[in-house]
């Protein structure tokens, strides 16, 4: 791996103007070069195209219509990308600072792997924050790598496929899973910060679907593991916490 890999890194929006531009200025402040950014808007019908607008002379491409969700949306991304590693930083999240494709640019130079993750920094809706810096190895097959802190080869959806419209809130986690299962190579984790995570963002406004989703997958990649108890708990929690508001 040479030391300056080109770096693809792609934004998908819909009605973002309240975070977009600070997601685009985490990606256009790095201090590493080589980068191509592309942003994939869904349509929007508030000010995201104008922001965008406002920063076209640091993106690669960009393009404004309506998707089919976010998968589809992530899946153009890829389809105009050209770098060897890919990673999507979608609107509400960043980058934790300016340096981080510096240093995983350095990490990549001693490593083969075709996918490498990083630490995430959760902000919470209290505005508390804390970082996860915990691998995240499930079980001897499955992994949960938060998809922002995360990138991989480019050429990985040449080998299997892009990301499935079957599940549109974990397909991300069905395709991770997918080429670790058939991959020769595990996924590389590294202490280095990736991304400040949008804790209000799909997924989490969706948790029980979710994990329901993930559950699902769990099963159709390995059939019944014990990993399957992990969403679980997570579904009882949430109902626990909801039936406590309830109450009170």
């Amino acid at each position: 791996m040479g030391s300056r890999p080109l770096f693809s890194i792609v934004t998908v929006v819909y009605n973002g103007e309240q975070y977009l531009e600070n997601t685009i200025l985490s990606i256009v402040n790095q201090d590493y070069e080589n980068i191509e950014y592309i942003i994939i808007d869904g349509g929007s019908s508030d000010s995201t195209v104008d922001i965008i607008k406002k920063y076209e002379d640091k993106i690669t491409y960009w393009v404004s219509e309506k998707d089919n969700g976010i998968y589809d949306a992530m899946n153009k991304g890829i389809s105009v990308a050209s770098g060897s590693f890919i990673n999507f930083m979608n609107a509400g999240d960043s980058f934790y600072s300016n340096d981080v494709l510096t240093d995983i640019a350095k990490e990549l130079i001693s490593h083969d792997n075709e996918i490498i993750y990083g630490n995430v920094v959760y902000e919470r809706q209290d505005g508390t924050v804390y970082i996860d810096d915990k691998s995240r190895k499930r079980s001897a097959n499955i992994y949960e790598i938060n998809h922002q802190s995360c990138f991989y080869r480019l050429g990985l959806h040449e080998k299997y496929g892009l990301y499935s419209m079957k599940y549109p809130i974990s397909a991300d986690f069905l395709f991770l899973n997918r080429v670790i299962k058939k991959s020769d190579h595990n996924p590389l984790k590294v202490n280095v910060s990736v991304v400040k995570y949008d804790e209000t963002g799909f997924s989490r406004i969706n948790i029980i679907k979710h994990q329901i989703e993930k559950i699902k997958i769990s099963i159709e990649l390995y059939g019944l593991t014990w990993y399957i108890f992990v969403p679980s708990i997570t579904i009882l929690k949430v109902f626990i916490k909801k039936t406590i508001r309830k109450i009170t």
